[in-house]
Order: structure tokens, then C-alpha cells, then sequence
């Protein structure tokens, strides 16, 4: 008789904690989202200044020793990611944004303790594109990292110093294909260096 009462006990108990957790629970009610309403603009409040819808852009490069740049094996490719990157721009209508610069003026003058680090002679890879220098400087390692000041012009950032001299392939040669022919950096210098006795 007792097991039975115990039985019943425990069903009751299972209703009871069911019928909590099925009844309902009071909410307070929610506030309903209402969009603005567009007010007519008074003329005799004061103008808000519009703001650029582009800024100046800084100029971002990696610099190495030139040898690096060009003729270390290990970088071999980096030519074809310079000469596809130019290929998409010719595809979407952009202008160039990126060059190589020999012995750039500005290193001494401007980041006098980091040049001390580049052996001579050497190349800076310059760019207003922050996010791709990220992606060059991860992808090539050993290159230096620097911001231009933010005031540098075009003409500024793309300043070469003394020219280049003639660079051999350095190390062993290991791709199935012939390397790339001497001078091939040369066809990313700043379209003003065309003339320049490189």
C-alpha cells in the first residue's frame, strides 16, 4: 500500500513540475522600434561641413638590400605577383599605386637608425595600399617595414637616389624555367624614370 502511495506522490510531483515549465511566463512587454521621422531642414540652422569622401593617402614601403629584391632565387616569384597585380589593375581601370624605387632619398633623411639596417645598394617596393605592403612585407619577410610621413607627395615617396648597378642572379637557380632576364625590375620604376640613366 505504501509503494502505491509513494507512486502516486511521484506522479503528482512530475505534473506539477511539468505544468511550471509549461506555463506561460509574464513578459513585460517590448518597445516598439520606430524610425525616425525625416524633419524638414531649417535654413537658418548652420550648415553641417561635409566630410571627404577620400582622405590623402599615406605612402607605405618595404625596403631591402636590391640583391634581395631581384636577384635571390627565393623571391623569384615575386616578380609574377608584381606583374599580375599589374594586369588586374589594367582590368579594373586602375591606376598604378605601387613602385620600386632605387636608393630612395628619403631613407637617410627620414629614418636615419633603420638605415643603417639596409645594405647598399638598396630598392624600396613604395604604395599608398596599407593592406597589400602587409600582405608584401609577410610575403617576402626580410624586408623593413616603413611609414612615410604623412605629408610626403607623390613625387616625395617616388625621389630615387643613385642608380643601380648591373645585378647577377645570386645562389642556385632551382625553377623549371629560365630566370628572369636582367633589369626586369625596372619595368616598375615611376613612369618619371623612364628617362633616368638607370
Amino acid at each position: 500500500m505504501s509503494r502505491a502511495i509513494a507512486a502516486a506522490c511521484d506522479a503528482a510531483a512530475r505534473r506539477r513540475r511539468r505544468d511550471r515549465r509549461c506555463s506561460p511566463i509574464s513578459l513585460p512587454p517590448r518597445p516598439l522600434k520606430t524610425k525616425p521621422v525625416n524633419q524638414p531642414r531649417n535654413e537658418n540652422s548652420p550648415k553641417q561641413p561635409l566630410t571627404p569622401k577620400t582622405q590623402k593617402q599615406r605612402w607605405v614601403a618595404v625596403v631591402a638590400n636590391a640583391e634581395f629584391f631581384v636577384s635571390d632565387p627565393q623571391n623569384e616569384s615575386f616578380a609574377e605577383v608584381l606583374r599580375e597585380r599589374v594586369r588586374y589593375f589594367g582590368e579594373q581601370g586602375r591606376k598604378r599605386d605601387f613602385f620600386f624605387v632605387p636608393n630612395p632619398a628619403w631613407l637617410d633623411a627620414q629614418f636615419p637608425e633603420q638605415a643603417k639596417q639596409v645594405r647598399r645598394p638598396c630598392l624600396a617596393l613604395v604604395s599608398t595600399d596599407d593592406r597589400w605592403m602587409t600582405f608584401v612585407k609577410l610575403r617576402l619577410d626580410r624586408v623593413m617595414r616603413l611609414e612615410l610621413p604623412a605629408d610626403f607627395s607623390p613625387e616625395q615617396a617616388l625621389e630615387a637616389g643613385a642608380p643601380l648597378p648591373e645585378l647577377k642572379m645570386t645562389g642556385k637557380w632551382t625553377a623549371p624555367y629560365p630566370a628572369y632576364a636582367a633589369g626586369w625590375h625596372k619595368a616598375f620604376y615611376p613612369p618619371s624614370a623612364a628617362s633616368h640613366p638607370f
